[in-house]
């Protein structure tokens, strides 16, 4: 046999006590409020001929003149309205220089640039003993990655001048070559 817990035959127990007292009491009508228990009204702080000199002493209110209504230009928003629901906001003039747009490469510390390399390639990892660390080929392996990329960004600049002004961009293009070659021999 199971014994139920004490905290809901306590519950029962006070519910059955309160409808029986509830039960056996009979309903007490209102009492009118005791008239010694209705507060008096505060005496005054200024005298009456005090409160008429201030009263008199005071300027008098005068409502503001009626102003002359502007007429008001059609709202455009109703008469340029158009039919497909799409709302149109008021044109906005943004005045204010644009945030840096920093890249990953310029925001990594030296352990990030680390962990990048580790990531991006996982096999540096396999065989990385605590005196034989792969660490300086990942971080030569992520610099290389790194030129590629700076690269691919120059030669579209230079793509972009070429389509502006060709001889210009001609001439960027035949300076460019020689320099983003490597030179080490790889």
């Amino acid at each position: 046999m199971t014994r139920l817990p004490r905290v809901p035959l306590f519950v029962i127990s006070a519910v059955f006590v309160a409808g029986t007292v509830a039960a056996a009491e009979p309903l007490r009508a209102a009492k009118p409020p005791d008239p010694a228990a209705v507060p008096l009204p505060r005496p005054r702080l200024v005298s009456t001929d005090a409160a008429d000199r201030l009263a008199a002493s005071a300027p008098k209110y005068e409502p503001p003149s009626p102003v002359a209504k502007v007429e008001t230009q059609p709202d455009r928003r109703e008469t340029d309205k158009p039919r497909n629901v799409i709302v149109r906001l008021p044109p906005y003039v943004v005045q204010g220089s644009k945030p840096p747009i920093f890249k990953e490469r310029e925001l990594l510390t030296p352990q990030g640039r680390l962990d990048l390399a580790l990531k991006r390639h996982p096999g540096l990892r396999f065989g990385s003993f605590w005196f034989l660390r792969n660490d300086g080929w990942g971080l030569a392996m992520l610099e290389e990655e790194q030129r590629l990329e700076r690269n691919a960004e120059f030669n579209d600049l230079v793509g972009l001048m070429t389509i502006t002004d060709p001889k210009a961009g001609g001439a960027a293009k035949k300076e460019s070559q020689p320099t983003l070659l490597r030179r080490d021999g790889l």
